[in-house]
């Protein structure tokens, strides 16, 4: 009888494979490896989570090596902080080897060129994405998908975590969100989906989509005994989740009001900042294309920022600016918000 791993080897293990994944993209992924990679990410939630972390590891070696002894006698200490966790990783998957060679640019995506019809997004971070069609993927940390379109279908995979979907109309191509066996097909509209170990979730936000898979009934939550076929029509508002656990997954479709859809997509519009220069958090706004924040006085842009705010609600984080630090806000007439030092 084969023995079960214990937690602790799976961590090790884990921790392994996703050392030599970051290697293996750095020094080029070739289609196979694509595959195989996101296979791997398929596999286990954990996987994607260590991908992620590893990545981001791998930035902060990628600043030590840019130090060049022209530069001072010595790296300055800051360089080296956690140098003894670095390096132990970088014996891990041959890392070391990818770093002689200096192969330290992160490529956005991993297949290379937007404009191919089959592209492979890991979000290492919130990230957002306009895609070939006009369509916009919200990709939550540790997301992982592959997008492949063609011109009968615009077919997304999506692999690990969670991302909300923003689809352009287009009547002669549905729109195609796969996860784990379950088919969220819409023509245009927007919607969530949550990918984890045992169930897919959908949330519909804005439209309807139709939900497909190989289950033979739905249970309604208002009457349990009502048996459906399905295929599934989920409107705004409703939330589907699909048990993946068992031969035969039945899912639940349920309500959610506003307050549960904003508390279901809280990774998307909530921020907290932890004393970070004021550039940064602008930045970081900028990113959510909520509303465009400019900051107008240089001298502000390394002012320290502690704030907790969602990017639904910018006059809140206007008046926490104005009352906390001394920043004036104003509205320009191209709608971005301008910060200025407080007179």
């Amino acid at each position: 009888m084969r023995k079960k791993e214990s937690e602790f080897t799976r961590e090790k293990r884990i921790e392994t494979e996703a050392t030599q994944w970051v290697a293996r993209k750095f020094s080029g992924f070739s289609p196979e490896d694509q595959d195989a990679f996101f296979e791997w990410l398929a596999a286990d939630p954990a996987h994607s989570e260590a991908y992620v972390k590893y990545q981001e590891l791998w930035g902060r070696m990628d600043t030590l090596a840019e130090w060049a002894p022209e530069h001072s006698e010595k790296p300055h200490r800051d360089l080296l902080k956690d140098r003894h966790s670095v390096f132990r990783w970088v014996l891990l998957g041959g890392i070391a080897a990818a770093l002689v060679f200096g192969m330290f640019s992160w490529l956005p995506g991993l297949l290379g060129p937007a404009e191919l019809d089959r592209t492979h997004y890991v979000a290492k971070a919130y990230e957002s994405h306009e895609l070939s069609d006009g369509s916009v993927v919200d990709m939550k940390s540790g997301a992982a998908m592959v997008v492949d379109f063609t011109p009968n279908e615009r077919r997304v995979e999506l692999v690990a975590s969670e991302a909300l979907f923003n689809v352009a109309k287009d009547k002669d191509r549905p729109f195609i969100v796969s996860a784990k066996g379950v088919e969220v097909r819409s023509i245009g509209t927007a919607f969530n989906v949550r990918v984890s170990e045992d169930e897919i979730e959908v949330l519909v936000t804005e439209g309807k989509v139709r939900l497909d898979t190989s289950p033979s009934k739905i249970v309604s939550i208002d009457d349990p005994m009502e048996e459906i076929s399905f295929a599934s029509n989920l409107v705004a508002g409703q939330r589907s989740v699909v048990n993946l656990e068992g031969e035969s997954p039945v899912p639940l479709v349920v309500q959610a009001d506003d307050e549960e859809i904003l508390e279901e997509l809280d990774w998307k519009y909530r921020l907290e900042f932890d004393s970070i220069p004021l550039s940064e958090a602008v930045e970081r706004i900028n990113q959510r294309g909520a509303m465009e924040l400019v900051i107008v006085d240089a001298e502000l842009k390394d002012l320290p920022i502690v704030a907790t705010l969602r990017i639904d609600k910018m006059d809140y984080f206007a008046d926490i600016l104005e009352l906390s630090f001394g920043i004036d806000t104003e509205m320009d007439n191209r709608g971005r918000m301008l910060l200025r030092k407080s007179d």
